[in-house]
């Protein structure tokens, strides 16, 4: 097994809530908790025993900050209206870990199930994780309207959401997820398994892999290391097989094999139609950031590609068997990448910004920190503010925040927010930890600071904290035992008590068993 890319979560508590917040700076809006027909579950036993008697319309509501390990046992849904719930609104709180990343004795272990019926259902505030097959997969028929609502996947070995020819699940939604491994599998794990010859050497690893989806929405979610041994993974989200009415929009995508792909080349007949790619930020890996086969009016429009290689590219391909068709590829930035057509007859690829690695400097005054993966506009004098032409599906930008007058070409929309940063070593393979610095900075009222660790230090003492300038502790964010996954936490300014601190500089600590490292913040009121 190699190691990439990993970092902590807590299996601990705010000691003052406040929002969630994504890996990529968004502010999670809470889910609803009902009050009525709930079962509280503070245990793996007492979780596990309520959902073996599962019945309809039930809330799970999972209320003790731990580590639930199913290991072997898969957890199946087979009742409409289910709901499991992380009662503290944080997923790095309530970790649902299956059987592990490389437990090659069960290759076909999923973790949990939606069996035939159980439509409605909704997962919240939770993580999945260390699963050897699938986080979840859909093993029915019947399974309309899931929900996955600030649900984080953690290495799950071949699909993080799983949904076959055979599945039958409209108008599903995945929103404010995470979805990374930590992990890459080994090229020999599948010899002498059931699997044999069929994981591509290492390679067939996928993040979302949907087969049949019918009026799916996936937004503002983060998508990081999906990777294959040797850069062949499927991709973050990988749409096909009948799929149709599909939206993909305000996600990140970082580091990827692939980013995502609508439609396979291994298809006979139209695999994906009328469908939407809007206002997402991709940072490829070393393959291609879009890729569409066998589609018909798949709309391509105001996405950001920045490619640290010279690829990333847009591919608009054709099969042995068949093409794309009426495909629409607008108004997007592409750094280090194409758009590729090899069909007899192209998409309209009017409007976008293409640009080759000569242009470098170019660019970096288009984006702030480009080599990091900051893909906001820096300066409204640059060349796509004010260049996009209008188009009836994109309204917002990847900041959920309405585009007025003439909108920009890309994914962001000048002046709309402020910009995230990231470090270099969020952007690909690390093996130590990191602490980024806090955006904004200064501040009022709220900062955000991202955080990592390596997956060596799985289960040490973690604790990230803002202390003052005399040293004492002003707010504890979090504390517990760290977990491999990419993070951020919020600090609105307030102390343990919930009191607004005094205008001035703090620090932002991360400890980690011995280490430990700080940033600087400012507060001004």
């Amino acid at each position: 097994m190699k190691t990439i890319l990993s970092v902590a979560c807590v299996l601990g508590s705010f000691l003052f809530t406040q929002a969630y917040t994504t890996a990529d700076g968004k502010e999670v809006p809470p889910y609803p908790i009902p009050t009525t027909n709930v079962v509280r579950c503070s245990s793996f036993v007492s979780l596990y025993l309520a959902l073996r008697s599962q019945a309809s319309n039930r809330t799970y509501l999972i209320t003790k900050d731990t580590l639930y390990n199913f290991n072997t046992a898969t957890i199946s849904i087979d009742s409409p209206g289910i709901k499991i719930i992380g009662a503290s609104g944080d997923p790095t709180n309530c970790i649902i870990k299956g059987n592990g990343f490389e437990n090659n004795n069960s290759v076909d272990f999923d973790l949990i199930r939606l069996q035939g019926g159980a439509h409605h259902v909704v997962f919240a505030n939770i993580t999945i994780a260390e699963s050897r097959c699938h986080g979840v997969k859909y093993n029915g028929a019947g399974n309309a309207g899931t929900v996955f609502h600030n649900v984080r996947f953690i290495n799950c070995g071949e699909r993080d959401i799983k949904g076959p020819v055979t599945v039958d699940a409209p108008n599903c939604t995945l929103r404010y997820c995470h979805l990374e491994n930590t992990k890459i599998p080994e090229a020999t794990r599948c010899v002498g398994t059931p699997c044999d010859g069929q994981d591509d050497m290492g390679n067939y690893i996928a993040g979302i892999d949907i087969m049949s989806a019918d009026s799916w929405v996936i937004h503002d979610s983060y998508f990081k290391n999906i990777l294959g041994v040797s850069g062949g993974g499927r991709a973050g989200i990988f749409m096909w097989n009948g799929c149709r009415n599909v939206w993909a929009m305000r996600n990140t995508f970082i580091n990827c094999d692939r980013s995502i792909a609508f439609g396979n080349y291994s298809s006979s007949s139209v695999s994906h139609d009328t469908s939407y790619i809007l206002n997402n930020f991709i940072v490829p890996g070393v393959g291609n950031a879009v890729e569409l086969y066998w589609t018909r009016k798949v709309r391509v429009f105001n996405n950001t590609l920045y490619s640290p290689y010279n690829n990333g590219s847009i591919i608009y391909g054709t099969t042995p068997t068949g093409n794309n068709a009426d495909g629409d590829i607008r108004n997007n930035i592409l750094f280090s990448g194409t758009i590729s057509n090899t069909n007899s007859t192209p998409p309209d690829t009017s409007n976008n910004i293409i640009l080759t690695r000569s242009l470098a400097t170019v660019v970096s005054r288009w984006f702030p920190n480009n080599a990091t993966g900051n893909l906001h506009l820096s300066s409204d004098t640059c060349r796509p503010v004010n260049r996009g032409v209008s188009l009836p599906q994109v309204t917002d930008d990847w900041d959920n925040t309405a585009r007025t007058g003439t909108i920009d070409i890309g994914a962001d929309e000048f002046g709309n927010t402020s910009a995230i940063s990231y470090l270099p070593s969020e952007t690909g393979p690390i093996k130590q930890g990191y602490l980024s610095p806090a955006t904004p900075n200064p501040f009022n009222p709220s900062t955000v600071v991202r955080y990592g660790v390596a997956n060596s230090d799985w289960g040490k003492r973690f604790t990230i904290t803002v202390i003052s300038a005399d040293g004492s502790t002003v707010r504890t964010l979090k504390a517990g035992t760290a977990f491999p996954g990419s993070y951020a936490v919020a600090w609105d300014a307030r102390d343990n008590t919930g009191k607004i601190v005094s205008s001035g500089a703090y620090a932002v600590r991360l400890s980690v068993g011995e280490k430990s490292m700080s940033t600087r913040v400012v507060f001004m009121k």
